[in-house]
Order: C-alpha cells, then structure tokens, then sequence
C-alpha cells in the first residue's frame, strides 16, 4: 500500500522541519541528523525496518546530512510511503507563498459526507458564515495531542460551522470521538473529499468562508505550547483571525 503524506505532520512533533503550519515560519533547528530522523520515524510511526529515503527538490537521491540542513532552510517536505516495500521516501519541495497560506485549492469542492449519526453533510449546510475543517486520523499523534485545542475553539467561538473530516471508516473515527472526547461533528469515509482538496498530511484544518472561498490551511500546532491549551488556544484564535481578515 503507498500513502504520501505531506511531512508538516512531523514538524509538529520533532519541530525543526523549517516549517510552522500555523504561521508559516521557520521551526527551531534541529541539527542532529540522529534526532531528525528518529523524529520523521517516530511521528510517522513507520517500523524500524522501514528503509529512509532523502531526496532534494530535482529527485536526486541525498544525504541525511543534506537533505536536513535544506529542511532547515523552510523547505515543504513530501512524503511517499510504500508499505510493500518497506520504504518511505522524503523529498524537498518548495512552497510558493500563496501555497502556504491558503493552499493548492481555492474554492471548497462539492461536499457530501455524512456524519457519526448518518446526517448527510453538503455544501449548502455549510453556506451562511465562515466553516473550520479539520482532516485527521484515528492513530495520527499530532492530531490527538490538537483535539482539546480544538474543543477549547469551538466551545469559544459559536459564530463558526465546524467539520472534522476522514478517510477511516465510521467504527474507526467513533473510536478517536469517545477516546479523545473530540467534539466536533465528524463524517467519515471522506477519502474523496479529502482528494479533491489535496490534502496529503495530518492534521490539516482549512477556513473558508461563507462563500465558499478558502481562506487559510494550517497543519500542526506549536509542539511548545501544547501542554498548555490555553496558548494553543491563542495561537490558534491569531491564526483564524489573520486569515478572515484578509
């Protein structure tokens, strides 16, 4: 089975991907190639047999030691997994601003999902004022640890229609509801929709406005401040706000 994967999902954890999916800014250095690859291996949760592939932008293959100091530099990293041959493959990619901020998709596409309890989710549900979407997966780490921050927004903030979208099935995202006490509405069996807005890592959340229109996409809140919800909280409030205002 190949999965790609967008490697932000790993800034969250490590930190030190040159990349901050909340304000677009370069993460701490980390300069241990050791480390860098234990934090890729760990937040991936890829098995220790796993072989590490480094690639630069070009698709040559590279050395750890190179491919991480241009990680370093604020370079997008994507990640292609082949669980048949026990591989998985990092290559650098640079990110234009405008891909940054809003992403490769600018309008919401056609949307119809249901939720944990068969309510069918559509486009027109969602019209009228300004929607979050989260994208995540059962076992995915940093969406665990980002769940009670994202609890904490909505029960703060009512003026939002709020979507958590994945592709597992519906037994799958029931279990991640009642285990982390995820109070969003969910729908489930989203692959499709997850393919149309091009989401390739986890956690992504995406803001669109009443109209339709994307205004922001972020993936990985501040490893930092995650044992404090309350400055996750706040990262997070600047985040959306920045964006509703453009």
């Amino acid at each position: 089975m190949r999965q790609t994967v967008r490697a932000t999902i790993v800034a969250f954890v490590c930190g030190g991907l040159g990349v901050s999916a909340i304000a677009q800014e370069p993460a701490v250095p980390v300069r241990d190639p050791v480390a860098f690859e234990k934090g890729l291996r760990d937040s991936m949760l890829l098995p220790a047999n796993t072989r590490m592939i480094y690639r630069d932008h070009e698709g040559e293959v590279i050395p750890l030691e190179q491919f991480v100091a241009s990680a370093q530099q604020g370079m997008r990293i994507d990640v292609t997994r082949d669980e048949a041959a026990g591989t998985a493959t990092f290559t650098l990619a640079a990110a234009t601003a405008e891909e940054a901020a809003i992403g490769p998709v600018k309008h919401l596409p056609p949307l119809d999902l249901k939720d944990l309890y068969g309510r069918r989710i559509r486009n027109l549900d969602l019209a009228g004022r300004p929607t979050l979407i989260n994208f995540f997966f059962e076992t995915c780490v940093p969406c665990i640890k980002e769940a009670p921050v994202l609890n904490a927004y909505r029960r703060k903030h009512s003026e939002f229609n709020y979507l958590a979208v994945t592709f597992e099935s519906q037994v799958e995202a029931k279990r991640f509801v009642k285990e982390r006490q995820f109070d969003w509405p969910v729908a489930y069996d989203g692959k499709a929709f997850i393919d149309a807005m091009q989401v390739t890592g986890y956690p992504t959340y995406v803001l669109v406005a009443a109209d339709g229109r994307i205004l922001g996409r972020g993936s990985g809140m501040d490893a930092k401040k995650m044992n404090d919800v309350s400055a996750a909280l706040a990262d997070f409030e600047q985040w959306v706000s920045s964006r509703l205002a453009k």
